[in-house]
């Protein structure tokens, strides 16, 4: 017997979390890497919340947890501090951004660094630079504002030359931008810089 997440606003649309009951392990989909910073979905923290309360669904205190990435395996306990620290740190990072912080000073942060070193399941020794400045970049400074009418005028279906399409979609008030192993999301209620 298998069970399907559904994909519940992750990093890349099209990524999914399985469980097979029988054997108890649940492949965790792109939402946790053990061995570098994940972003937290598409529709931001909130995508990383509704995503966990569904994942918890299916694990128990035996189920062995494996990530796409990285080489550690988790249980239940190991996953539940990992998603703990990742909103810590998704916290302080949003803080320090607030206070005014380059992404060089986000980098030297005591706390924020602390926090990732326990998300740092795999000790990858490159484990936090790149992901710090996505993060910031991609779900913490969000510097567009849109109205409703303008966001509708983007959505359908395009296909550029030779590659995959892209589908341009609304969801919870947000222009969403999905291309097979990417996505892009504009939040109409940002504001402008």
């Amino acid at each position: 017997m298998c069970a399907r997440i559904n994909n519940a606003f992750p990093p890349a649309f099209d990524d999914a979390a399985i469980y097979l009951k029988k054997g108890n392990v649940f492949f965790i989909g792109e939402n946790i890497r053990p061995q570098y910073q994940v972003g937290p979905g598409v529709l931001g923290m909130k995508s990383f919340r509704i995503w966990g309360e569904k994942a918890l669904e299916f694990i128990n205190e035996d189920t062995l947890i494996v990530a796409p990435h990285g080489k550690v395996i988790l249980d239940k306990k190991m996953f539940v501090e990992y998603r703990k620290n990742y909103v810590a740190w998704f916290k302080r990072l949003e803080q320090l951004f607030r206070d005014g912080k380059t992404t060089e000073q986000i980098l030297a942060d005591k706390t924020a660094r602390e926090i990732a070193i326990r998300m740092n399941l795999d000790n990858n020794s490159k484990y936090l630079a790149h992901y710090v400045s996505n993060i910031v970049d991609g779900n913490i400074d969000v510097s567009m504002t849109f109205s409703d009418l303008q966001i509708q005028d983007y959505t359908g279906c395009y296909t550029a030359n030779s590659k995959h399409d892209i589908g341009i979609e609304v969801l919870e008030s947000q222009l969403i931008i999905k291309q097979l192993g990417s996505i892009i999301i504009v939040d109409k209620n940002s504001k402008c810089r």
